[in-house]
């Protein structure tokens, strides 16, 4: 168990927080690009504790910037995207992708207070049908060259969820390899176990890597002969999976919307074929309005979708889950090894480091060596 101490080090993700300091020296995703279309509003975005808005301009370039207005505070989600900005609907100021104040036009022509401003402003880049954010100080590091951010558009599919939780939850029940074992096999898709377990034989390896953590889940009664999983979790809260039914894997990379709400965005590829309707809802790639899922607590729904099931247990935990009550096994091992890499990703950026993972050498953007799926059990 952890002490209410150190379970608020790792919850807590906002402004001046030591985990929000921790999570703003990696990209993160901040929208879909489905959700910023190249004509088409401003988007309010609400990002580890930050209130912001999301646009393109007419040059096709994003800008996140705070979401009010630097003259009055008016909110900039209801401004108005152009060819070089994002212009308030209150007294048109003009703001680029950098935050630059490039018209006031309200102002006597002779005046250069615009000049003066500097609104708040991040850095995005589009990747793989998502939008990234870094919203760190100085030089911003290389986004991870992931294998699922390589493929053809046509063999990889994106979606998010909106879970009302910390984002904690969410990154430990995607590494627990138990939470979708249990799923497809004690409870089954027609309710009944497929097998019962025998814990002692069955075993969970976790290793620390220089992306986060390597888990392998060794079932030695597994029907057929011995099974290894594996799975891995990349800091700073992003976990793939083994797909189901295809050659590939499926990430879910869980983003703090503040300390009680988060996105779990869900990016599935298949590597050697364009992906299937079938294959992207098999792997959790399910359309629901507004990005909600709306049946959580339907037994049904949930024995039909890991989707459901999963979120339903994170959400089941409360919005915080207190860790001072829990009692961990040797299961969790890999959940313990995710928290400790986390902790010592704080403590780093608490001493004035670049935390794990942050790459910034071109030759180390290489993570070929990121294993999800079955392997040999004594491999």
């Amino acid at each position: 168990m952890l002490t209410k101490e150190e379970n608020d080090l790792l919850t807590q993700t906002g402004p001046g927080t030591p985990c929000g300091d921790f999570m703003r020296r990696y990209w993160q995703p901040v929208a879909l690009a489905e959700e910023l279309p190249e004509v088409g509003p401003p988007v309010a975005v609400r990002l580890l504790g930050e209130e912001l808005v999301l646009f393109r301009d007419g040059q096709g370039q994003v800008g996140l910037l705070s979401r009010w207005c630097s003259h009055r505070g008016t909110d900039l989600s209801f401004g108005a995207a152009e060819e070089r900005g994002l212009r308030c609907s209150y007294h048109g100021w003009l703001y680029d992708v950098a935050g630059h104040c490039l018209e006031q036009p309200l102002e006597p022509p002779d005046s250069t207070f615009c000049e003066e401003i500097k609104h708040r402003s991040y850095l995005c880049q589009e990747n793989a049908g998502l939008i990234f954010a870094y919203l760190g100080p100085d030089t911003p590091p290389l986004l991870p060259a992931y294998e699922f951010l390589g493929v053809p558009a046509q063999q990889r599919r994106s979606t998010k969820y909106f879970l009302e939780c910390n984002y904690l939850q969410g990154s430990e029940g995607s590494l627990d390899p138990m939470q979708r074992w249990f799923f497809e096999n004690v409870f089954g898709r027609e309710g009944e176990p497929t097998y019962a377990p025998d814990g002692s034989k069955l075993d969970v390896k976790p290793e620390v890597t220089d992306f986060g953590v390597r888990l392998a889940t060794v079932r030695a009664d597994a029907p057929g002969g011995p099974t290894a999983e594996m799975r891995s979790f990349m800091l700073p809260s992003l976990c793939a999976i083994p797909a189901i039914g295809m050659a590939g894997y499926t990430v879910h990379w869980h983003v703090p919307i503040d300390d009680t709400h988060h996105w779990r965005y869900v990016t599935t590829f298949r590597r050697d074929d364009p992906l299937s309707d079938e294959d992207a809802t098999r792997n959790g790639i399910e359309p629901v309005e507004e990005y909600r899922l709306t049946n959580l607590w339907d037994r049904e729904a949930m024995q039909r979708s890991f989707v459901v099931f999963s979120t339903a247990m994170a959400v089941s935990q409360g919005t915080i889950f207190d860790r001072t009550q829990e009692n961990l096994q040797d299961s969790d091992g890999g959940i313990v090894a995710m928290r400790d890499i986390v902790h010592r990703g704080i403590q780093d950026v608490q001493e004035g480091a670049d935390p794990p993972h942050v790459v910034r050498d071109p030759a180390a953007n290489d993570f070929q060596h990121i294993v999800v799926g079955k392997v040999s059990p004594d491999g």
